[in-house]
């Protein structure tokens, strides 16, 4: 096991805000992602939780295609960081870069869907696997810390 998501994660929700988070669970590893707040993202969310089939390319960043298109609501940006999840609609597939090499970002772009809060190192282990992606909720009263993962629908 090369490390779960341990108490050191602290997203909180602010002024009442939930904020919604999706995990990637690979055999004893996990990678954590806080979502953003639009459209994609509340239909990726929409979709879990679903097996993704993960596959590393270029040493740089893991992709996974998905079932269906997500909803695509305003611009694609090519301004992606290491740590966004990614979504591309012209796959469809979902990407996360892991490792400090510049991005090289397709002609039509991506909706950024959430930002890696925990276990980003864990993708540069997996090429050719399955993980399964799970939803959770962080509440306003409850630091994800002292969440346990088990809650996860």
């Amino acid at each position: 096991m090369r490390g779960l998501c341990s108490g050191s994660i602290r997203v909180q929700a602010s002024m009442g805000a939930t904020v919604m988070k999706v995990s990637l669970l690979f055999d004893d590893d996990i990678v954590q992602f806080a979502l953003q707040d639009n459209p994609t993202a509340r239909d990726l969310l929409a979709l879990v939780p679903f097996d993704v089939h993960i596959t590393d390319f270029g040493q740089r960043e893991a992709i996974g295609f998905l079932q269906r298109p997500l909803a695509v609501s305003g611009p694609l940006t090519k301004d992606l960081s290491i740590g966004d999840l990614a979504y591309f609609p012209k796959g469809p597939y979902l990407s996360v870069f892991h490792n400090d090499q510049r991005p090289i970002i397709p002609t039509s772009g991506a909706i950024i869907v959430g930002r890696a809060i925990c276990g980003l190192g864990n993708l540069a282990f997996y090429d050719g696997v399955s993980a399964t992606m799970m939803s959770a909720v962080i509440s306003p009263n409850q630091p994800s810390h002292h969440r346990p993962f088990a809650e996860a629908v």
